[in-house]
């Protein structure tokens, strides 16, 4: 499971890495794409503090930041989940993560559905950011999982 889902961070990191090039070569500076990839990213570090126990009363995770913020955020998210991942130790996910949510809600949830669910929310978030580069006329990038697997074989 471990490999598995290192597999996911390492195609969701690429597949990030694709999108921010394309918004850096094309001078995307529309606020809806910044700020949905915000959301992306920020998301994915509320997720990872709270397996970890951590306050994320500072994240805000409907903002716009400047794309080479967005650079930063990425490469250090990534590598928090991916080393989060490598040095998990249990041989299962199947831990309970308690936690509240946004609104203060209380919940437990498997970890194994916390890593599905962040990987699926970032694939929903880059969609929608391909949709709005299209109606750009930009040409977004092909990040499609297969595409991910025929370049790294």
């Amino acid at each position: 499971m471990k490999d598995h889902f290192l597999g996911l961070f390492k195609y969701n990191d690429w597949a990030n890495q694709k999108l921010l090039l394309c918004l850096q070569k094309n001078k995307v500076n529309e606020e809806q794409i910044l700020t949905l990839y915000n959301h992306l990213i920020i998301a994915q570090n509320v997720w990872l503090n709270r397996i970890n126990n951590i306050s994320s009363r500072n994240l805000v995770l409907w903002e716009t930041k400047k794309l080479l913020d967005l650079i930063e955020l990425t490469h250090k998210s990534s590598e928090d989940w991916i080393k989060f991942l490598q040095e998990y130790n249990l041989t299962s996910f199947e831990e309970v993560i308690a936690y509240q949510n946004t609104k203060g809600q209380s919940y437990e949830t498997g970890l194994t559905d916390i890593v599905i669910h962040v990987i699926n929310h970032s694939t929903h978030h880059r969609a929608q950011i391909v949709h709005l580069l299209r109606s750009l006329d930009v040409e977004p990038p092909r990040i499609d999982y297969i595409f991910f697997c025929r370049e790294n074989v």
